[in-house]
């Protein structure tokens, strides 16, 4: 666990995985990492609204404006809902 994941409070993850769909929002994959996308700050770090999920892969890789638009239709979610 990285000190970013210490500063996201239980509830604020709750938010999170259940808006991206419980997985990574690229890929859907269920395995992922919390990302700060505009960056991490102390006051951002509990902010539901500028984290999403990501994989390993996609969370070293990604683009920021990539992952923000990936965040308004995430795969994980689109797939659960069928």
């Amino acid at each position: 666990m990285t000190n970013r994941e210490i500063d996201v409070s239980d509830p604020t993850k709750r938010i999170v995985r259940q808006r991206c769909g419980f997985g990574c929002v690229i890929c859907g994959l269920p395995i992922y990492q919390y990302d700060h996308m505009y960056g991490y700050t102390v006051e951002t770090a509990d902010d539901p609204t500028v984290i999403t999920l990501l994989c390993a892969r996609h969370h070293e890789r990604y683009s920021k404006p990539h992952v923000i638009e990936k965040k308004k239709s995430p795969l994980a979610a689109s797939n659960a809902s069928r």
